[in-house]
């Protein structure tokens, strides 16, 4: 069981944005309205080359958000840049939590979307210099008592579950969209809205998982390091407490969740691939 507690978890934090596939090499240099720009930052050797370049580059963006009490990088970002005469520089969003742009001289302003949520900021770039910017989020409000103390019912994980399948459906007909397309601006735009939905639903996954799956019997307590720590102790107690209704209740739903994990790391590899591809 601890295995897969921690497997669990590791795949929730890599679909929200931190490194789990790595590419020695930089994303492809993009070019819009005269702009170029690079964005990417999926995988630790692709995160690195881009800060790496970072230094060379007018303007450095980092995108996160504020999850379970630290910043976690974030995918998906609708980024407007406008100009001085408030003219829409650029208007992408973006495939990954880092994103470089050689931007002219001159004052401008940041307008990201994410979540539903829109951050807006003034820059000045300057003459031989790098700005580094970061943009984070703080969509939603919680506590590690709120974690540990709130349950999970049927009921509303069976509407979470609803909500991940139309995301899925969702998915599927994007990717099936993505694998159709030969057209590499099109497909690019493809991987973003497919990477944005994957993320939705990733929270979606993250709130039963903050609820407490394993506490979805009146039991409580939280997670640390692979083990299972309830308020009356480890793991094996925790179970040995729970009637035959409450123990059956608790395989069904961690039967559902490990379902909704796995179509969650197929659609992840194949939209890996297709970035790989599109390189």
């Amino acid at each position: 069981m601890s295995n897969y507690l921690r497997n669990s978890l590791i795949a929730l934090v890599a679909l929200l944005g931190i490194s789990v596939y790595g590419y020695a090499q930089l994303p492809e240099v993009l070019k819009r309205n005269n702009i170029t720009f690079v964005m990417g930052g999926i995988g630790e050797d692709e995160a690195k080359a881009i800060r790496s370049e970072a230094k060379n580059w007018p303007l450095s963006i980092e995108f996160s958000e504020y999850l379970n009490n630290r910043d976690a990088w974030i995918s998906g970002v609708q980024l407007k840049i406008i100009n001085s005469n408030d003219e829409i520089t650029l208007d992408e969003i973006i495939d990954g939590p880092l994103f470089l742009a050689n931007l002219p001289v001159g004052n401008y302003q940041l307008i990201g979307t994410y979540g539903g949520v829109s951050k807006k900021q003034k820059i000045q770039i300057k003459a031989g210099k790098t700005l580094r910017v970061a943009m984070s989020w703080r969509l939603a409000k919680t506590s590690s008592t709120q974690s540990e103390t709130k349950l999970v019912n049927v009921d509303e994980f069976n509407q979470k579950v609803t909500i991940f399948q139309e995301n899925f459906k969702k998915m599927q007909e994007q990717m099936d969209q993505i694998h159709r397309t030969t057209d590499f601006s099109e497909r690019q735009r493809l991987l973003g809205e497919h990477w944005a939905t994957m993320q939705s639903n990733a929270k979606v996954m993250q709130e039963i998982w903050g609820q407490g799956l394993t506490s979805c019997c009146n039991r409580g307590g939280h997670m640390m390091d692979g083990r299972y720590l309830g308020r009356r102790g480890p793991i094996g107690s925790y179970y040995s407490e729970m009637t035959p209704e409450e123990l059956q209740r608790h395989q069904y739903m961690l039967e559902r969740y490990m379902g909704m994990q796995q179509n969650m790391m197929n659609q992840m590899m194949m939209h890996q691939n297709y970035r790989w591809m599109n390189r």
